[in-house]
């Protein structure tokens, strides 16, 4: 017999019109190690005696500290033999360092690093508000621009760190990212491989996509899919916020398709209208329609279905 659950929804969010254009931060950014951080942060640009290129980490990019038989790990070490056999010795002195309990880093650092960079915002921008995208963060940021702190910090392992820099007038602006790797900041365990020296190492950077974008005052903030086998429907939540000073209407058609079954299958496309009050949230709720063609995923024909909004 097999086993029938629901789908396994996939959604994508294609938000025509709300996106208007992206900027990549790749590049050279002013650079400071900051091990020992106190209550002032570096935001004068003379500060920065340094540089490096992002997406990096500290380590690819050779920055940090020399590692030694003194340096303080990430992680336990269960066997301290390494540290007085004599048949050891060659791999902890005379230059030859070679760390046994996990692959041996150039350099180390856990502690507070800065990284500054200007930006220009273009005149088409005038209006509209700003978003700042940082992928694969290890392990908390904040964020200043021009001096002035973004509120909120991010701490995410999984998700990308997003802040809203507001509405920046076209020209020149600083932005200031602070980034610490102290797994204090982290109830993941002293162990845990995300942030340990046992596996990937516990660096500090930012490794994957980053860009400012600007973005509609009228914006998707989250998206949500429920599965009801019963009825043979889908209810769809879409959080909207609205940054603006107007009252913004926005027009929502929503589908589903199937995409990696035997049997393809592509619901009604439902279309609803909303307005959302100034600076405030509004909630829309759908029921797409899954009729009997609906697939049901199975370990013989695992069905998922792409949501489109």
């Amino acid at each position: 017999m097999k086993l029938r659950t629901f789908l396994a929804v996939l959604f994508l969010i294609i938000c025509s019109g709300l996106y208007a254009q992206q900027i990549s931060l790749a590049g050279e950014w002013r650079f400071a190690m900051d091990p020992d951080p106190g209550p002032t942060p570096k935001l004068d640009a003379k500060s920065y005696s340094d540089k490096i290129l992002l997406p990096g980490s500290m380590n690819q990019r050779g920055k940090g500290d020399e590692v030694t038989t003194r340096t303080k790990w990430t992680g336990s070490i269960y066997d301290s033999s390494f540290f007085f056999r004599p048949s050891m010795e060659k791999y902890r002195t005379g230059g030859k360092l070679n760390i046994p309990f996990w692959l041996t880093p150039n350099k180390h650092y856990v502690g507070r690093a800065w990284y500054q960079k200007d930006i220009i915002i273009p005149e088409k921008w005038k209006g509209k508000s700003v978003r700042l995208f940082l992928e694969r963060v290890h392990i908390t940021s904040s964020l200043w621009v021009d001096g002035n702190q973004i509120p909120g910090a991010n701490n995410s392992l999984v998700a990308p760190h997003v802040y809203d820099l507001g509405k920046l007038a076209p020209g020149k602006h600083t932005i200031t990212l602070s980034i610490h790797n102290n797994i204090q900041d982290m109830n993941v365990g002293p162990d845990s491989h995300s942030v340990s020296d046992h596996t990937q190492g516990n660096w500090n950077g930012v490794i994957g996509k980053m860009y400012i974008e600007a973005v509609s005052d009228l914006q998707i903030e989250f998206l949500h899919v429920i599965p009801d086998i019963k009825n043979k429907r889908a209810s769809v939540g879409i959080w909207l916020v609205n940054r603006g000073r107007s009252k913004a209407k926005a027009s929502f058609t929503v589908s589903a398709e199937s995409f990696n079954t035997k049997n393809i299958y592509k619901t009604s496309s439902i279309t609803r209208t909303v307005e959302c009050e100034p600076d405030s949230n509004a909630v829309i709720g759908f029921n797409v329609p899954m009729t009997d063609k609906m697939q049901l995923w199975s370990e013989f024909d695992p069905a998922l279905y792409m949501l489109t909004v």
